[in-house]
């Protein structure tokens, strides 16, 4: 008797794992994500740009112009009585507003430190 060889009649083909139906979907997002990156680098890039040219266009102001401009603190310290009287010392030294000295030599600061 010869020999048969046996095949199954039933037999499935071998089926690939399921992943979901999200096959794919990483590449795209990654590469949306590396668009839209570029897309704000470059906008702040430019945004920046921009003010910068603006910055640079406004001329600092010129020597007559700030010597010539009205200072107040310097106004009041002017106006000042010369009598040595304690209570006219009192009284100029209660007119004085140093309030705002502290602000002035910041603004000097950061004006030195930008050059």
């Amino acid at each position: 008797m010869p020999e048969e060889m046996y095949t199954p009649q039933n037999s499935a083909p071998a089926s690939i794992p399921n992943s979901g139906g999200r096959r794919g979907s990483v590449g795209p997002t990654i590469g949306i994500v590396v668009v839209v990156l570029v897309l704000v680098l470059g906008a702040l890039y430019f945004w920046g740009k921009k003010l910068v040219e603006e910055e640079s266009l406004t001329p600092p102001p010129t020597e007559e112009a700030i010597l010539g401009a009205t200072d107040p603190a310097l106004e009041s310290l002017q106006s000042q009585g010369a009598s040595d009287e304690v209570t006219a010392i009192e009284e100029d030294l209660g007119k004085t507003d140093l309030g705002t000295l502290d602000t002035e030599l910041q603004q000097i600061e950061s004006e030195v430190g930008n050059l």
